[in-house]
C-alpha cells in the first residue's frame, strides 16, 4: 500500500482474486495488465487476493473505485457491471475479508462517507490450482481492461471540465 503522504488519485481500481485458482485470478489479472499497459492519469491500480478491512484507508479519499471479481452465478466470460452501495444495514464488519459493499459500509463507519463503487465481473468455468486463465475468461480480461480505460477517461473528463471555484470577492 502506498504512503499516506503519497498523492491518491480520485480512482482506484481494485482487482482481486487467487492468482493460483485458474479463473478466479481474473480481478488479479486486470489490474496486473493495467498496472503494466497504463490506466490513465487519474487512476490509481491495486491488485490483491482478498477485501480486507485495511482497505477502507485506501478509499476513503477516492471519488470512484471500481472493483473487480470473478462473481458466482455470472456467465462464464460474459462481463457484467453494477454500481455498489454500502450494505444499509451497517452491521459491523467481523472477520479479515469483506464483500465490496461490505468494505464501502466499513469505510462510511469509520470516515463518515464512501466513494461511488462499482463491480466489474464475469463468470469463471476453471478454479483449479494453475495460473492459466479459460479462453472466456482470458477473452474478458482484455474486455474489461478496455472498459476500465474508458471509465478513467471518462472521469478524467468530468473532474476536468468542472468549473474553477469562484475567486475571492476583493473590492
Amino acid at each position: 500500500m502506498r504512503a499516506a503522504a503519497e498523492k491518491q488519485n480520485p480512482v482506484l481500481v481494485i482487482g482481486y482474486g487467487n492468482p493460483l485458482r485458474s479463473d478466479d485470478a481474473f480481478g488479479w489479472c486486470v489490474a496486473a495488465r493495467l498496472e503494466q499497459e497504463g490506466c490513465g492519469p487519474m487512476t490509481d491500480v491495486l491488485a490483491c487476493h482478498q477485501l480486507t478491512p485495511e482497505l477502507a484507508e485506501e478509499i476513503r479519499s477516492r471519488r470512484l473505485v471500481v472493483f473487480v471479481d470473478v462473481e458466482v452465478g455470472c456467465p462464464v466470460g460474459e462481463i457484467r457491471q453494477r454500481a455498489v452501495d454500502p450494505d444499509p444495514s451497517g452491521a459491523p464488519v467481523f472477520g479479515h475479508t469483506l464483500e465490496p459493499k461490505g468494505l464501502l459500509s466499513l469505510t462510511r463507519g469509520l470516515f463518515g462517507g464512501a466513494p461511488e463503487a462499482i463491480l466489474i465481473s464475469t463468470g469463471g468455468v476453471n478454479f483449479e490450482i494453475g495460473d492459466v486463465l479459460s479462453l472466456p475468461v482470458e477473452i474478458a480480461v482484455a474486455r474489461t481492461v478496455g472498459e476500465i480505460r474508458r471509465i478513467s477517461a471518462q472521469a478524467a473528463a468530468s473532474l476536468n471540465s468542472r468549473p474553477a471555484a469562484p475567486a475571492p470577492f476583493e473590492e
